[in-house]
């Protein structure tokens, strides 16, 4: 196998992440790039069009050719004081790969030192890509900002023509759009090949596990353990994130409660719905505590939250179904304090009676990750499946 020469794209990544994150889990006061970005709004999609490096893709606004690190080809789309990053670039390579096995190493190599220099050791999601019948990588990771909040990056690698292209976008903080996220990348393709589109490479299947005559599918990377409270299972990622410094990582919560649990001539239908009542019940007293806290605290991190207990508070309940068993779908927002840190925490919570048994099953994670998480809890929350019912 020839040998290669690793690209400086990373350099130039880590300059371009150093204006929304700081370098790492541990470097909030300390930004790759200290100046303060000027303000740039969204516009318009516009598209642009790289002829010199044969290439289209779209973006919320007009690009502008990024002065760092002057190697190669790198456009750059700054919306909302850096609160969002749409990049393209594109760097010739010094041999032509063509091999699979040769592109698909100098991709993990790409992949590994990115990660390296950003600190992550293991990414959010890693996904194998297909363009014009060579490999490709997607990869996705957190990192924190210089602002206590955290930026979800998400990078795509190819190696086509002897030329190495990366897109990437990153959303500061609960900030950013799925839908705007997925049309820049599905924008992209080479101008000498207009109707070659970048697809995801088939994904391996996923593990199922169970609890009683609950089935479900872990989402890739996950294991499942003991819950800490010693009630029930939590399923947890292996990935490392900005938010795990607050040891507040994503849980998935399975549990189960016996009919012994209930008041003696309890049915089960009765344990459900009495069940549903103590969810729906809000500690106001301790919500207005935690308000109060952040309201009177000198933290402008607590300060800025403007904490208001019926508007952080809430929960909505609807009625769903798990199979052909019927079930209550609680979805609830709440502020929580993580070693004197507001954690905003979204949840989503399945409760249903089957057999003799109340099963609970609750996707938890910060809000701003929705817009990584919100897909994995669905995908989690659709696989589920009861012992006797009808299969999927």
């Amino acid at each position: 196998m020839r040998p290669h020469k690793v690209s400086k794209y990373s350099n130039y990544w880590l300059a371009i992440l150093g204006l929304i994150v700081g370098c790492g889990h541990h470097s909030v006061t300390q930004p790759t790039v200290p100046a303060t970005p000027q303000k740039r709004v969204a516009g318009p999609w516009r598209t642009l069009t790289a002829k010199e490096d044969d290439y289209q893709v779209s973006m919320p606004g007009a690009p502008v050719r990024s002065p760092l690190l002057g190697e190669g080809h790198k456009y750059l789309l700054s919306l909302y004081n850096f609160e969002a990053i749409y990049t393209s670039i594109c760097l010739p390579l010094p041999s032509n790969l063509s091999e699979p096995d040769e592109i698909r190493e100098f991709l993990n190599t790409m992949v590994g030192r990115e990660l390296a220099i950003q600190r992550v050791e293991t990414p959010e999601i890693v996904r194998d890509l297909t363009f014009m019948g060579k490999p490709g990588l997607e990869v996705v990771f957190s990192a924190l900002n210089r602002d206590g909040g955290y930026s979800i990056v998400t990078l795509r690698f190819f190696v086509v023509n002897a030329k190495e292209y990366e897109l990437g976008v990153a959303y500061s903080h609960g900030r950013g759009s799925l839908q705007d996220q997925q049309r820049f990348f599905d924008s992209f393709h080479l101008l000498s090949e207009p109707g070659k589109s970048v697809a995801y490479a088939p994904q391996p299947a996923p593990e199922h596990d169970r609890v009683e005559d609950l089935s479900f599918a872990l989402p890739v990377g996950w294991r499942r353990e003991p819950s800490v409270t010693g009630v029930g299972y939590a399923l947890k990622s292996d990935a490392t994130h900005a938010m795990s410094v607050l040891n507040m990582p994503d849980v998935f919560l399975i549990r189960t409660y016996s009919m012994s649990e209930f008041s003696k001539g309890t049915t089960l239908e009765q344990a459900l719905e009495t069940y549903k009542e103590t969810v729906q019940k809000v500690d106001f007293e301790q919500i207005q505590k935690i308000a109060d806290y952040a309201r009177h605290n000198a933290s402008p991190e607590l300060q800025k939250l403007h904490l208001d207990p019926t508007r952080d508070f809430h929960i909505d309940t609807s009625k769903t179904m798990v199979d052909s068993v019927p079930a209550y779908k609680f979805v609830s927002s709440t502020v929580a304090l993580v070693e004197g840190h507001p954690v905003r925490m979204h949840s989503t919570q399945l409760a249903f009676a089957y057999k003799d048994h109340i099963y609970t099953v609750t996707a938890s994670y910060e809000q701003g990750r929705s817009l990584l998480m919100n897909p994995i809890a669905e995908t989690f929350l659709a696989s589920l499946h009861l012992e006797g019912q009808p299969g999927k």
